[in-house]
């Protein structure tokens, strides 16, 4: 008989012990209406079934992921357990497509179309579950503390904290938060082998204001301001590891008790939570995906491969939000056979330490931290392999068919998507959302916003541009509204950019009094009557104002001026401000986006390479798709791609970058070559040609093979 040996996972033990659940999965059968044996199979149908919720979900896991003998409850056939005795939660399941780009219908996987909620005794607490009176020393001991009571009765789990074995602690815990009895002994007795997993929308809720779906530097930089002055985080990280988790794309891990290190683990592609946007329906149990993934590295090679466990961890808990509970006819279960094995899906997250940031306005960025001298290097990797190159470290924000990597841009982005959503997703909203967007000429300030509504409801946007400089008087205005009620009583929703809306009619912000009335109630004058809008989104787009800055500056005291005509002068600018109802249009803005464009905004501006090399590899694949192969790659010569990412200027931003390609001879040509560039003489309308050229022959380092050799 074969006997196992002492070192195989199947002869090691873990304990996994906590608040247990019953997880019922409802979903809809296909009724049998042309010959049912029974009347109630005329439907329509729906089946249900009872799967391990909470700790013994977690010990299912974790058997699949170890392959260790795991022993913690047994609370027999499920489908029997009554919810007085444990908590039942009911979630509605779908067949949907894997993901949005697919509509094949023999491709489906079954996901959570509606989280239905959860049932319990009507009057008191549930009991905890008894804990196997058979179990023995064991290696780890991984605990699932929900905060339905398993934490209250020492009873339950006193004698496990007992082992001499000093076994592996990982306490997976939700609110509140680092309280009770159950915590208080795991410290006092297994703080230095503990690492406690949190979710961050738990800290949040705990009034902990962490940034959300803007970028990893915010959200992480936020997280580092709590660890330093919050009560709740500074006991959670009394653990040898505090491990915060962040959607299925990123967590922060707590490494050092005494200096407070912070440890960044990301998905650059994504931010938190962007991930599920392009897949249809939720999934539970991300959690216990990712706890089983982390917790398997720490059973294999020990407290300290923490970093490791982190990014097993994350790449479980994706593989689970993909795969759902599998494929029907199947009926719906965890795929435990494909969760923690590699996938081709799986992401590279990167790390990266979070600095201390004490300083008021000072930023922090990956860009800088992970590029440094090799920026260039990453602009040509960008270009030629996309974002999705395993070189591209930074994180990367997509808006529809835009990309960019500036924290700046992507922050303010964000803000504005997370504001369209919002506005898109109400019924009843009657008035426009109001936002502004200042840049210099050509830096893209229409592109952008149009990129985000059209990746939000692209079917129900219609765009509309007027160019306010060319507007003769206010009757022009008054025929722009008309036009958008026209196109909003079509069912539309009327995108509407106003264009250079800081030059009107000759008189400086004179027009701003005429917005008012749209902006605040929805309605416009014409003559003696007042017509509704309705549902629209106003973008108004600087022309002389190239930042926010640059439109309103409010005058609070002299002390910033170097002298008394200084600040006389800028007092009367602030009257006339003032006087043109300045103050109340803004009021009525409910964000702004500077755009940085593709020339650099200073002497210390590096960042505008990636910012070419962006804007670069799109306006390629839109007008030069053929010079692509079919991995992707851009076959571009090295000498076009350098002058194109260094040249000094492009005169009238992105819209000379796209000049250049346009005039370029490519549409028989599967490379492009430097024969294929156009003249001398129709370069300088667009860049300085002479530097232009002379980098196109100073390709030297930014060869493909180099970078393919990088």
């Amino acid at each position: 008989m074969h006997q196992e040996s002492k070192d195989s996972p199947s002869s090691r033990r873990i304990v996994v012990v906590g608040d247990t659940a019953v997880d019922w999965l409802q979903w809809t059968c296909t009724p049998n209406q042309s010959d049912p044996d029974q009347n109630w199979q005329m439907g329509p149908i729906f089946r249900m079934i009872a799967r391990p919720g909470g700790s013994l979900l977690l010990a299912r896991m974790m058997a699949s992921s170890t392959g260790a003998k795991v022993m913690g409850h047994s609370p027999g056939e499920l489908s029997d357990i009554s919810s007085y005795k444990m908590v039942h939660s009911m979630v509605e399941v779908g067949t949907m497509p894997p993901t949005n780009l697919s509509d094949s219908p023999e491709e489906r996987v079954y996901r959570v179309e509606r989280f239905k909620g959860y049932s319990g005794p009507a009057k008191g607490v549930i009991a905890p579950q008894p804990v196997d009176q058979g179990i023995v020393d064991a290696e780890m001991i991984v605990l699932d503390d929900a905060g339905n009571g398993f934490r209250d009765h020492p009873e339950i789990w006193e004698r496990l904290l007992e082992m001499d074995t000093e076994p592996m602690m990982i306490l997976k815990m939700n609110r509140p938060l680092a309280q009770g009895d159950l915590w208080d002994a795991l410290l006092e007795k297994h703080g230095d082998r503990l690492v406690t997993v949190v979710n961050a929308n738990t800290l949040r809720l705990h009034g902990m204001n962490i940034s959300r779906r803007l970028s990893w530097e915010r959200t992480a930089q936020d997280f580092d301001w709590h660890s330093r002055s919050n009560p709740i985080l500074s006991r959670l990280m009394r653990s040898r590891y505090l491990v915060v988790l962040f959607g299925i794309e990123g967590a922060i891990v707590s490494v050092d008790r005494e200096e407070g290190r912070n440890v960044l683990y990301y998905d650059p592609m994504v931010m938190e939570d962007d991930y599920k946007d392009d897949w249809p329906g939720q999934m539970q149990g991300l959690t216990s995906a990712f706890v089983a993934g982390l917790a398997s590295r720490v059973f294999k090679d020990g407290v300290d491969s923490i970093g490791d466990g982190v990014k097993e961890g994350l790449a479980s808990a994706r593989r689970l939000f993909i795969f759902g509970y599998g494929v029907p006819p199947n009926e719906p279960d965890y795929p435990m056979e494909r969760l923690f094995v590699a996938h081709d899906s799986d992401p590279l997250f990167n790390v990266i330490d979070v600095p201390r940031i004490d300083g008021m306005g000072k930023i922090w960025t990956i860009l800088d931290e992970v590029a440094g001298d090799e920026l260039e290097e990453v602009a040509h990797k960008m270009v030629v392999e996309g974002t999705v190159s395993p070189f591209i470290r930074v994180p990367v924000a997509r808006f529809g068919a835009m990309r960019t990597v500036d924290r700046t841009e992507i922050e303010s982005y964000k803000s504005i998507m997370n504001l369209l959503d919002e506005y898109l997703s109400k019924r009843d909203a009657t008035t426009p959302l109001s936002i502004a967007v200042f840049g210099q000429p050509g830096s893209g300030k229409t592109y952008g916003v149009t990129q985000i509504s059209r990746s939000l409801q692209p079917e129900k946007i219609e765009k509309l541009e007027f160019n306010v400089s060319q507007f003769q008087s206010p009757d022009d205005l008054i025929n722009a509204f008309h036009h958008v009620q026209s196109t909003a009583l079509m069912g539309k929703i009327p995108l509407v950019f106003f264009d250079e809306f800081d030059c009107f009619f000759g008189q400086r912000k004179g027009w701003l009094k005429y917005f008012l009335a749209p902006m605040q109630d929805g309605v416009f004058r014409d003559k003696e009557t007042f017509h509704p809008i309705g549902k629209s989104i106003f973008v108004f787009a600087g022309g002389t104002s190239h930042t926010f800055d640059d439109f309103f500056s409010e005058y609070s005291d002299d002390s910033r001026f170097n002298d008394e005509q200084e600040a006389r002068e800028a007092w009367e600018e602030w009257e006339e401000f003032c006087e043109a109802k300045g103050p109340d249009f803004v009021s009525r803005l409910r964000g702004y986006v500077n755009i940085m464009g593709i020339n650099p905004m200073g002497g210390d501006d590096r960042c505008f390479m990636i910012r070419r090399a962006m804007i670069l590899r799109s306006i390629l694949e839109d007008k030069a798709s053929h010079i692509f192969d079919e991995d992707g790659r851009a076959l571009i010569d090295p000498g076009v791609l350098n002058a194109l990412i260094r040249v000094s200027r492009y005169k009238h931003g992105v819209r000379s970058m796209e000049a250049v390609i346009d005039m370029s001879l490519l549409s028989d040509r599967p490379e492009f070559e430097q024969t294929a560039l156009p003249p001398r003489d129709q370069l300088e309308l667009h860049v300085d040609a002479e530097d232009f050229l002379r980098l196109v022959r100073r390709s030297g380092w930014a060869s493909i093979d180099k970078l393919d050799s990088g």
